[in-house]
């Protein structure tokens, strides 16, 4: 695992700095104090997701507050990884857990822990726990107050997202395109953490906002076609079908869900190889959508570019996320 990333020149142009050793010293001790996360790869957690948050991070953003925005953008993913894991992971679905955990942090008081476990309590304490800090740091910023029925509306939006995803677990033939890149591309979090960065810009120029969530919205999507395309084998090794690539096939091919399940990777993937193209036809029709927005309030080339080094980064770590 690398123990620093260069930041990307267009971060260095408005004055940012990451000091990495000090990143580490907040999210280490997040991993060592909750075992669940112990499940997946450290380099999730520890490289990927502050890594991917710091590349999508726009230009118009207060250098100064840069520290705090990546590490609660981190914590985000790693309750989204949380939640998605209880969704939709053959070990760890966990739908009544999730009932209540879609209820945090802005319906707090209808939370109803009285069924639950020791291991439940202790998962919705610390998701709780860490939706607080969130919105303790997040409320600092001087534009929290003007975007935070957007950021409340983006996290519901990914639990939608998630929600879609308990459904289509349990009955996987309910699963089509439509739906799929209607809801699932919100939990890659990009939405929100975008809506986070202009709570912190220092200028107050928001002449832009509908332009501005067009440009985060089709970056979500070609995030989360990265995240398609490169947790397909990792997903169909854990039996997990819910990856959209899987969805197309049932939809389109002469395949069922038993053939998923036991068909051989290699088997799968030769068979899902014309898909697979599309999609990549599809990442470059967004890329182009992107580029074409003319806006003022931060560098929409610099966040193409940042996308591309997001698809570079789930590349480089297949197996790792």
């Amino acid at each position: 695992m690398s123990e620093n990333i260069e930041l990307p020149e267009y971060l260095q142009k408005i004055g940012v700095k990451l000091d990495w050793q000090q990143v580490m010293k907040v999210l280490k001790p997040i991993l060592t104090d909750f075992p669940l996360f112990h499940t997946r790869k450290e380099e999730l957690f520890l490289h990927f997701l502050p890594t991917g948050y710091t590349y999508v991070t726009v230009t118009c953003i207060n250098p100064d507050v840069f520290f705090n925005l990546l590490i609660n953008k981190t914590k985000i993913g790693m309750l989204i990884t949380l939640y998605d894991d209880l969704a939709d992971h053959p070990d760890r679905k966990n739908p009544k857990l999730l009932q209540e955990l879609y209820k945090v942090p802005f319906h707090e008081n209808r939370v109803d822990s009285s069924s639950f476990n020791d291991e439940e309590k202790y998962i919705l304490n610390f998701a709780q726990s860490m939706w607080k800090d969130i919105l303790t740091d997040i409320q600092k910023f001087p534009y929290y107050d003007k975007f935070y029925n957007f950021f409340a509306f983006d996290i519901q939006q990914f639990y939608n997202a998630n929600l879609y995803s308990e459904m289509i677990s349990a009955y996987p033939e309910m699963a089509n395109q439509t739906e799929n890149r209607t809801y699932l591309s919100h939990n890659m979090g990009m939405i929100i953490t975008g809506m986070m960065d202009l709570m912190a810009t220092p200028n107050g120029f928001f002449a832009e906002l509908g332009a501005m969530r067009h440009i985060l919205y089709n970056g979500q999507m070609l995030g989360r076609l990265s995240n398609v395309l490169i947790t397909l084998e990792r997903e169909l090794k854990e039996g997990d079908v819910t990856n959209e690539i899987c969805s197309l096939a049932l939809q389109r091919m002469q395949i069922n869900v038993d053939d998923l399940r036991n068909k051989s990777v290699i088997e799968l993937k030769t068979l899902f190889q014309p898909i697979i193209d599309e999609m990549y036809v599809e990442r470059q029709r967004l890329y182009e959508e992107i580029n074409k927005v003319k806006i003022k309030t931060f560098c929409v080339p610099s966040f193409v570019k940042a996308i591309k080094l997001l698809h570079e980064l789930h590349a480089s770590m297949r197996g790792d996320i």
